[in-house]
């Protein structure tokens, strides 16, 4: 069974290690774009497991276009995202310093808490004007110029091209993987370059395969494309690379490939490769593969909230002069209304699966699947922060039994 389906079983560690020795290291366009993503540290240390391949690598023409056209909209929402922490933040010291003060809070405990607000929206605007600079002047970009010099791949043949334009369609209706989510992203293209826009996952793939076809080398390819086309599930659980891919490749290319995740890929070469790597960097990853563009300002948000957590939890802040069954009573009303909110999403994100399974329409099935994706993430954060905030109700209920008022 194995020899005639091979795509259907898991490549022994001894065969993996054997492909990452001898394999060539090709990386999709989203990876390099979510450089623009991370901590400075863990772009830092990404490019430099990247640069340490640098004789292997290949940069397929459709991802290195694809980069080029993204990455400015990249660096700008990625702006945003640091705008949207610093409204966060407006928004508690105005509360705080809003109806002369909070009422729980003693004078000299409200200062210090604005104070730490104060001194992370500093630190956050600092960080964004930094990000901004990349505009025009980018250190990523010029890393990723000096490490894939001469290791970029041509653009397909013509003929090749144009039978990927004229078939594709067949193919993306018939759900061939990949790029069939993303069909068709023009729903009545006119030029050639409109209708290449539509099959931009097919064309990247073509060109993996006639890369490792020409080189007689395995492929590692690395991808954060999240979409069913790359990635096989079974009830929500992701179990592998499509097998459809793996066969397709060995059958076109007499080539084996390798599919991994930016994590993924990170967590194998820091395991199995003792290479040089953080677990901060990897589970940075990791979290950044979770959410979309709306919910990474909470990473950059994290070391203001470790420290807002750390001065809640000093003992000055609890003591005999706060009311802490009052504070415990805001607590449980904050936490009511964040389950009315996730109650609310779980609701819309029902009615939105529906609507998907039952409409034939590939545009709106596409805008569907984009909604439920942002409302899975929003319920991911807000379902964490009820986590969060109904872990203190408890710590202070704890006090309060062991405090007498």
């Amino acid at each position: 069974m194995r020899n005639q389906f091979f795509q259907h079983f898991e490549r022994s560690e001894d065969k993996i290690r054997s492909i990452w020795q001898s394999a060539d290291f090709a990386f999709d366009a989203n990876c390099l774009l979510n450089l623009y993503r991370y901590s400075e540290s863990s772009s830092s240390e990404f490019l430099s497991v990247i640069r340490g391949r640098r004789p292997k690598l290949f940069l397929p023409e459709q991802a290195a276009s694809e980069f080029f056209k993204n990455r400015l909209n990249e660096i700008s929402n990625q702006g945003k995202s640091y705008d949207n922490s610093i409204s966060t933040i407006d928004r508690l010291i105005e509360d705080l310093r809003g109806k002369m003060g909070h009422p729980f809070l003693p004078e000299s405990i409200h200062d210090k808490l604005v104070s730490v607000l104060e001194e992370g929206k500093v630190s956050l605007k600092i960080e964004r004007d930094n990000h901004l600079k990349r505009l025009s002047k980018d250190s990523i970009l010029l890393a990723l110029d000096e490490i894939f010099e001469d290791r970029l791949g041509e653009p397909l043949p013509d003929e090749i091209l144009q039978e990927i334009l004229s078939t594709g369609q067949t193919r993306m209706e018939a759900k061939v993987p990949p790029g069939y989510e993303d069909f068709p992203k023009i729903k009545e293209p006119k030029t050639d370059y409109e209708k290449r826009s539509n099959f931009g996952d097919y064309i990247l793939w073509k060109q993996l395969i006639q890369h490792s076809s020409e080189v007689k080398r395995p492929l590692v390819f690395v991808t954060d494309d999240n979409k069913e086309d790359w990635w096989l599930r079974v009830h929500g659980r992701t179990i592998g690379p499509r097998p459809e891919l793996i066969e397709e490749f060995k059958r076109e290319s007499q080539q084996e490939i390798l599919i991994y995740k930016s994590d993924q890929f990170l967590r194998y070469a820091f395991n199995e490769l003792n290479e040089n790597i953080s677990q901060n960097t990897i589970s940075e990853l990791e979290k950044t593969a979770k959410y979309k563009i709306e919910d990474i300002h909470d990473s950059k948000f994290d070391p203001f909230i470790k420290n807002y957590r750390k001065f809640l939890k000093s003992s000055n802040f609890i003591n005999n002069d706060i009311k802490l069954h009052e504070k415990i009573r805001d607590l449980n009303s904050i936490m009511s209304d964040l389950e009315e909110m996730r109650d609310n999403i779980e609701t819309r994100l029902d009615k939105y699966i529906i609507e998907s399974r039952n409409s034939n329409d590939m545009v709106e099935k596409q805008k569907l699947e984009e909604f439920i994706d942002q409302l899975a993430s929003e319920y991911i954060v807000v379902d964490e922060r009820i986590r969060i905030i109904r872990s203190d109700i408890d710590k202070y209920n704890d006090i309060q039994k062991k405090m007498k008022f």
